[in-house]
């Protein structure tokens, strides 16, 4: 009797110890268990969250008006603008992966989002000194047409520092916000639904004041000011999210995620003539040392004076590359790193990127133009442009895998109500992107137009400045999570391991397959049927019975959680390869969709007119509206429809999403084909004096239909690669999320060149000159049937995915007494 009474006691404390303290491998920033009631959720995603407002600011200010810059201050031609603007969105896209992959593996995510910050911060200040600095404007005088190439040297430097720190900010910030909810804890689980959701939000109110406020600024009042008040912005929020580290939890790096990966593919191939065991439980599983769960468009473009098919490469381009950056970003967050360091280093970056633009307006030598009425702008203005634009591809690089990621930490997934609240943050966080494209693609642009680019480059500056300290401030509220090594290394060990062992049989029962579970809290994979020469990898050999004394060679023998990770990645590209077409379609509302909206009738009343780009201000409502009556209204009736928590399955969420670039397009054609029709009228009536009658809100239709998709297939694509990834590479994960963008701006200036090279040689080309001269109604038609195709083979894919399988079990877990030291509880 005394003996049960000792065990209801113990099983009671555990109880209270699990309320008390947070057992999921994370720690307070003073390397301690956290205390669950002064350590992440909500009072730690704030922070988390408020970066990630400054910085969406940052960026959409920025690349809603790109291309007009490109054209209108660096007076490069369309195609160029456009290529650059592809080239700077890529790597932007694409450095997330390598930032998160060395948050994850080495740095962890903390880290590498200061690490991102700063040079997101540099970035924007090299922006702003290049509109400041005479020697760095792109025009001495207004009047000129040849912009210096010392500005167009320093504009693309302080872009390219941009994109360094989005490539280990956006991997990084988003989980490490994630990070901050603990999936074994029911409430925080339950908290942790919403954080996407509200991470979302938190990026549309960013877009909503880029695309509005700053390039309003840009466009009406100066480049310059508006890079100064970016870059003002991000230093703040770097503050502000600095100053939130006692509050947050942190998860260390488990070193590169690849190697266990490649571990089991080698183990895999040794015993690939090895037999099945006859049941899953004889598999080998170890449980973990530590807790674990085993841009818009710019009118840049105008400035720089490149003609359409240029500035829409230059787009594209730049795009491409920003979207890129993220899979780099997002690899050395997850390996090395760690997301928050990513994330401030990405800030910097990006910081200094939006420096550089807004020095490029106000420095004299580095403006495109000494006199307004100039022709040629100067090429150092061009290069410093460019260099800017690059940089901001460089902070969005580590800032976008790590960010998101960041806050999805941020929730215990172990945890019941900080599972369930984890389930709407990718929706606010989505909600939070189109606030900021509203403002980006509204005020930021009616600067930029009407204003001065300086000025709205200024405020973005600003601006990020200020969402950069905002983010910082809240590091004692965070969850970190410590990178764990390269995720590569583990892939690579599983399958020389299956390699190896191809020849052995495989064993009647997958319980006799190599697993062991770690001595401290971890998440196993349950073993799946499907790609099993990899399951090889976990085989025992007769040689290998020595395992209970001596620690296997990771290149002979893998786990099968390490098999089943290796499993999830390569499950992943198929999903991966079908999202793309999605991307072209976006690509195609940063570039044309604006272009579009310049040559048509934009007033509101008979005096204010609003500049181009902000017509991103109806994807963003449309983004808005579909989250919010997504998560409030959809979600708890499919809840009690289906039993699912999240009400409907990732990929369906996702499938429903693509539904809408389809119907996107179709109107784009007919409003396009409607558009050339009015010019023909006008041209022959005379009619013609600038912008045509036609108003710009025929575009709407498109524009919203586009932004409810965005609300489904964004946001699922989001928490598909945040939770079918795993668990060490998460900034990696977001990091692909954004290399679908990312390549879908490089595919979309591939195509444009491919249909180009085709049409011209059969008869016109589809893209002239200028829009007026090009028959982009056939190229959205063309980009409807190809996504219609591809829904079709998503579908199929979608109806065979098997989902993440984690093992469900009560482990001990490594507690902090208080007294400075750990003990088992």
């Amino acid at each position: 009797m005394e003996l049960e009474m000792q065990k209801k006691n113990r099983g009671e404390n555990r109880e209270d110890d699990r309320e008390k303290w947070v057992y999921d491998s994370s720690s307070d920033h003073k390397g301690r268990v956290p205390l669950r009631a002064s350590t992440g959720v909500w009072k730690a995603s704030f922070f988390i969250i408020a970066i990630e407002f400054g910085e969406r600011l940052t960026y959409f200010g920025i690349a809603t008006n790109l291309i007009s810059y490109l054209t209108r201050v660096i007076r490069q031609d369309l195609k160029t603008a456009a290529k650059n603007v592809n080239y700077w969105l890529g790597v932007t896209t694409m450095m997330p992966l390598l930032g998160g992959f060395l948050a994850d593996a080495y740095t962890g995510r903390f880290p590498m989002i200061l690490i991102s910050s700063i040079l997101y911060l540099m970035g924007l200040g090299l922006l702003t000194m290049s509109q400041f600095i005479p020697s760095l404007k792109p025009c001495i005088s207004k009047m000129c047409t040849n912009p210096g190439k010392v500005h167009e040297v320093v504009f693309f430097l302080a872009m390219y520092l941009l994109s360094l720190g989005t490539g280990g900010h956006k991997p990084c910030l988003e989980s490490f916000g994630a990070d901050q909810f603990d999936d074994d804890h029911e409430e925080e689980r339950k908290k942790k639904m919403s954080y996407f959701n509200w991470w979302n939000f938190a990026l549309c109110c960013g877009l909503l004041l880029g695309v509005t406020l700053i390039v309003y600024v840009q466009d009406y009042e100066s480049w310059g000011i508006a890079s100064l008040i970016l870059t003002v912005t991000m230093a703040i929020a770097i503050a502000i999210f600095y100053s939130g580290k006692p509050f947050y939890r942190y998860r260390m790096p488990e070193g590169s995620p690849l190697t266990p990966m490649l571990q089991v593919f080698v183990a895999a191939m040794r015993k690939r003539r090895v037999w099945h065991p006859s049941s899953p439980a004889l598999l080998y599983e170890v449980p973990k040392k530590a807790q674990g769960r085993l841009l818009c468009h710019t009118n840049n473009l105008r400035v720089i004076r490149q003609d359409l098919k240029t500035a829409a490469k230059n787009v594209n381009y730049w795009l491409g590359v920003t979207t890129m950056m993220p899979l780099l970003g997002g690899f050395l967050a997850d390996a090395y790193t760690g997301r928050f360091p990513m994330i401030l280093i990405s800030s910097i970056l990006y910081l200094m990127g939006l420096g550089l633009l807004t020095m490029s307006q106000f420095i004299p030598s580095l403006k495109p133009c000494i006199s307004k009425m100039c022709t040629n702008p100067g090429k150092v203005h061009e290069v410093v442009f460019f260099l800017a634009m690059y940089l901001l591809s460089l902070g969005t690089g580590g800032h976008k895998p790590c960010l998101e990621s960041f806050g999805a930490d941020q929730f215990d997934d172990d945890h019941e109500e900080e599972r369930k609240k984890k389930m709407s943050y990718f929706n606010w966080w989505n909600f939070a992107l189109c606030c900021g494209l509203l403002l980006g693609v509204t005020l930021i642009v009616y600067v930029q137009d009407y204003e001065s680019w300086g000025i709205a480059s200024l405020i973005l500056t600003v601006t990020m400045a200020i969402a950069i300290a905002i983010f910082y401030s809240g590091k004692p509220f965070y969850r970190y999570r410590m990178p764990e090594g390269s995720p590569l290394t583990p892939m690579l060990q599983v399958f020389v391991a299956a390699m190896r062992k191809r020849r052995v049989w495989h064993p009647s029962s997958p319980a006799l397959l190599y697993e062991v579970p770690k001595k401290a809290q971890g998440r196993l994979l349950c073993h799946t049927n499907n790609l099993r020469f990899l399951d090889k990898a976990a085989i025992i050999e007769g040689s290998e019975n020595f395992l209970t004394e001596k620690q296997p060679n990771p290149w002979r023998l893998a786990t099968v959680t390490q098999v089943e990770e290796m499993k999830l990645v390569i499950n992943i590209i198929p999903i991966w390869l079908t999202s793309l077409t999605f991307g072209v379609c976006m690509a195609q509302t940063t570039t044309f969709f604006v272009k579009q909206s310049a040559t048509m009738n934009r007033k509101i009343g008979d005096s204010f007119e609003i500049p181009p780009a902000s017509v991103h201000t109806l994807s963003a409502i449309g983004m808005i509206v579909s989250v919010t009556i997504y998560d409030k209204i959809l979600v708890p009736i499919l809840r009690r429809a289906t039993g699912n928590e999240r009400g409907i399955k990732i990929l369906q969420r996702v499938g429903i999403g693509m539904v809408f670039p389809v119907l996107s397009m179709a109107i784009a054609a007919l409003v396009e084909r409607k558009r050339l029709r009015v010019v023909e009228r006008e041209i022959i009536q005379g009619e013609r004096s600038g912008t045509l009658s036609m108003s710009a809100f025929w575009l709407a239709p498109q524009l919203v239909v586009f932004g409810i998709g965005d609300g489904f297939t964004l946001v699922g694509l989001q928490e598909y690669f945040y939770d079918q990834v795993p668990d060490s590479m998460r900034s990696l994960g977001i990091a692909f999320y954004l290399s679908v963008i990312g390549l879908g701006n490089f595919l979309s200036s591939f195509l444009i060149t491919v249909v180009d090279h085709i049409t011209k040689n059969t008869g016109t080309s589809w893209f002239g000159k200028d829009l007026n001269n090009s028959r982009l109604d056939k190229f959205y038609w063309l980009l409807a049937v190809l996504n219609g195709l591809n829904l079709c083979i998503f579908v199929l894919l979608a109806k065979r995915y098997k989902y993440k399988n984690v093992q469900i079990s009560v482990v001990m877990a490594d507690c902090y007494d208080g007294n400075g030291t750990r003990s088992m509880a």
